[in-house]
């Protein structure tokens, strides 16, 4: 990972592919991030969510019984998740228009297409991050929120680096 930051991250990286987790937590741990901690599928990763606090998650989209949309959108909403906010990567083989746009709608903020390089993870990585959300808890509440006076427009959705084909490593 190109950046060191000053205060080691917490990531939490969810999937039911274990090999896939491995490789994830291995990477990042190399990277000297911080603290990786992993969830088998999204019913795990609400678990942990409810218990202490995370800086980026890096998801799966399809899984069982909770999968990566439903996990998005309960993040984005639910009181009971310490990190609302906390910048979403969905990695997913399925990278058409349709699930990308899914992820998008649920509060993704980026979604990869598998398999991805670890060079591509490190950049998007490093873009969630230093480009966060701007407090808004989901899609949904963004509609019944309560307007601003900072006249900030709102964040709106980068397009992914190529939704339609894999990334190669």
């Amino acid at each position: 990972m190109p950046r060191r930051y000053p205060t080691p991250l917490k990531i939490l990286v969810v999937g039911n592919n274990p090999l896939l987790l491995r490789a994830l937590r291995d990477m990042l741990e190399h990277w000297g991030v911080g603290q990786v901690a992993s969830a088998a599928n999204g019913q795990e990763a609400m678990e942990l969510l409810r218990r202490e606090p995370y800086d980026l998650m890096v998801t799966d989209w399809v899984m069982e019984p909770v999968g990566g949309g439903q996990l998005v959108r309960w993040v984005r909403g639910s009181a009971s998740c310490l990190s609302p906010d906390l910048p979403i990567i969905v990695l997913t083989a399925n990278a058409d228009v349709a699930t990308v746009r899914a992820a998008w709608d649920a509060g993704a903020d980026t979604v990869l297409a598998k398999p991805a390089s670890a060079a591509t993870i490190a950049r998007r990585i490093e873009t969630v991050l230093t480009n966060p959300r701007r407090g808004s808890r989901s899609q949904a509440e963004a509609g019944t929120a309560k307007p601003t006076n900072n006249n900030t427009p709102p964040p709106s959705r980068p397009a992914p680096a190529r939704p339609l084909s894999p990334i190669h490593t």
